[in-house]
């Protein structure tokens, strides 16, 4: 191999030094640099933010698409800062400036009344397919950048030229980009391949998905209460809380035998006294959840869990990028305990978690919830 490296390279220069040639010799070099000079330098930026609006867009479209082709409505859909929301009186449109930390899309379904085994198995198969469609869409539009500027640097056109190669450039860079962000997952956001994987081979990954569903469904009642079997199965099995699926049963279950009392499960509730011992308090999901278990023993009248629990949590390290989410939940906590009057947490009800603020344009109702003893 390294006696053909130098035989390699030289076809390589030949290849391009003929390119160059025939490329020169029919005018087409002269083409596209004169089309470049004609486009002044903020022009360029004007390019880029246009196609990344155009990438996004067309990313987010290709959700939507297949999404209404399976049959499911939607509740919105975020491109860079700019919202189309459906409320009660119809579709609403917004700008976000805060969304622009996203530096993305995103589509929210509205999931179709669920109430067995059969639609439910259904639903996850189609928000599988919908999700992999963004992917697949921003190649598509890569390969039409690519086809766009070919078309107009073989008719010879110098701006088109010019503004196509730009086009592209900026198109193949963010569809690359995409693809590497659709591989991975932080702070409870997945990327589009690895939330494909997830909902095929991990029945707690998509039962969790369909229940964070439930608040942008217009059947988000009637299917918790089918969801509400399975997430009883899974606790009973384990309560576990370093994943995020483990994390978000418990604080759905914690929430709704509290507030909505729902019947829950003896077993599971006996595992509640003795996972305080668990939490990792530098984790904010561990914080919440430790807020929940509080309240949790506070109406169980589990006073040593209680006390303990609160002497943790007073020893604790907290992160100040946090400071809005511990703000919610020690002025709810103390407000459900009778420790303070003081409720204006129910009208910041986005503040509940670190990503709490992607929801702000769906406008949900502040939170209605009073001190159970």
């Amino acid at each position: 191999m390294k006696k053909n490296k130098p035989l390699i390279y030289i076809l390589i220069m030949f290849i391009i030094g003929f390119l160059i040639g025939v490329l020169s010799y029919h005018q087409f070099l002269a083409t596209l640099i004169e089309g470049l000079k004609l486009i002044k330098w903020y022009v360029v930026f004007i390019i880029f933010f246009t196609t990344l609006f155009i990438s996004i867009l067309v990313h987010e479209v290709g959700h939507l698409i297949v999404l209404l082709k399976e049959g499911i409505k939607i509740k919105a859909i975020y491109v860079l800062c700019f919202t189309i929301v459906k409320h009660k009186n119809g579709w609403k449109f917004a700008i976000y400036p805060s969304l622009l930390k996203l530096v993305g899309g995103l589509v929210m379904p509205n999931l179709p009344l669920i109430d067995n085994e059969e639609t439910y198995d259904q639903t996850i198969k189609s928000m599988s397919k919908a999700i992999k469609a963004g992917p697949i869409f921003s190649l598509g539009l890569a390969g039409f950048s690519i086809v766009s500027f070919i078309f107009f640097w073989a008719i010879k056109n110098p701006m088109m030229s010019g503004l196509s190669l730009y086009f592209m450039m900026f198109t193949l860079l963010i569809t690359f980009l995409i693809w590497i962000s659709s591989k991975v997952s932080a702070n409870g956001l997945y990327g589009d391949f690895v939330a494909t994987e997830r909902l095929k081979n991990n029945s707690k990954f998509a039962l969790m998905y369909m229940l964070s569903g439930g608040d942008t469904s217009d059947y988000q009642e009637e299917n918790e209460t089918f969801l509400w079997g399975k997430i009883i199965k899974e606790l009973e099995k384990s309560t576990e809380i370093h994943s995020s699926e483990g994390q978000t049963f418990l604080s759905h279950y914690l929430d709704k035998i509290i507030f909505e009392q729902k019947i829950g499960s003896y077993a599971i509730n006996e595992k509640l006294k003795y996972i305080y011992k668990n939490l990792n308090l530098k984790k904010i999901e561990h914080y919440t959840l430790a807020q929940q278990l509080l309240y949790f023993y506070y109406v169980y009248d589990e006073s040593e869990a209680y006390i303990e629990l609160q002497n943790k949590l007073s020893k604790m390290e907290k992160n100040p990028k946090e400071k809005k989410t511990y703000k919610f939940w020690e002025q709810r906590t103390k407000y459900l305990t009778g420790q303070t009057k003081e409720d204006d947490y129910k009208q910041r009800p986005y503040d509940y978690h670190q990503t709490g603020w992607i929801l702000k344009p769906l406008k949900f109702e502040d939170i209605e919830e009073q001190p159970l003893k």
